[in-house]
């Protein structure tokens, strides 16, 4: 039992950092609770070992490594933790710019999407805009995929976009607001959660375009009716 009582020690100090601070003092409280945690654990494996001057040199190590550690972090680190934290707890909204509404035939996106007849179909799209080979195949791929053919007036203004990247699509419903926050980034390419609300009356075989200059990978936290 006296073996687990360093990593026991920093199990508490992570927790209770975790609940009775805000901020990056999170961040200190767990670098504390490991270096306490580390110092205890040599200690008593030390003195357990009768090698008493052996652990106190690495006792004394330990805990000056962890001060310079500390104040790394609360002086020169600090701004770092600032925008770390900042980073992955800011949540932020999507500058979407309305580009109007078309009629078009949704059935094929209903069917990839195993919506049940007359149910109420909202769903949200990402396309890339240009004119190139590349872009365009890509944009017609993933439109196939999904069972959705754009009005020609649409695709041109999307060929043509050299302002914005990106076109996004809401079928159903127009968009009152995107909010995510980062992730981080993976292999998979997901890079934020989403919390996409969608507003107005539903309208059925609609679709709702919006440009947007850079893209973002999005897991969908939850998808919101606002009326």
């Amino acid at each position: 039992m006296k073996k687990f009582i360093g990593l026991i020690v920093t199990v508490i100090t992570i927790i209770i950092s975790i609940i009775v601070l805000k901020g990056t003092g999170r961040y200190i409280g767990s670098v504390v609770g490991i270096i306490v945690g580390a110092i205890t654990s040599i200690l008593l494996y030390g003195f357990a070992a009768q090698k008493y001057k052996g652990t106190i040199i690495a006792a004394i190590l330990v805990a000056v490594t962890g001060a310079v550690l500390l104040f790394f972090i609360v002086t020169t680190g600090y701004f770092f933790l600032i925008d770390l934290h900042d980073f992955f707890t800011i949540e932020h909204s999507l500058d979407l710019q309305p580009h109007g509404s078309y009629t078009i035939d949704t059935s094929g996106i209903k069917k990839y999407m195993e919506t049940k007849e007359n149910e109420s179909f909202t769903y949200f799209l990402q396309l890339g805009t240009g004119d190139e080979k590349m872009d365009v195949y890509r944009r017609n791929h993933a439109l196939k995929e999904y069972g959705v053919e754009l009005p020609d007036e649409l695709l041109g203004d999307i060929a043509a976009s050299d302002e914005y990247s990106y076109i996004v699509l809401s079928f159903g419903s127009e968009l009152k607001e995107v909010k995510y926050k980062y992730l981080g980034y993976f292999s998979d390419g997901v890079t934020s959660k989403a919390k996409i609300t969608f507003c107005e009356d539903y309208q059925d075989n609609v679709v709702y375009a919006y440009f947007m200059k850079k893209r973002h990978f999005m897991l969908w936290k939850d998808r919101k009716k606002c009326f």
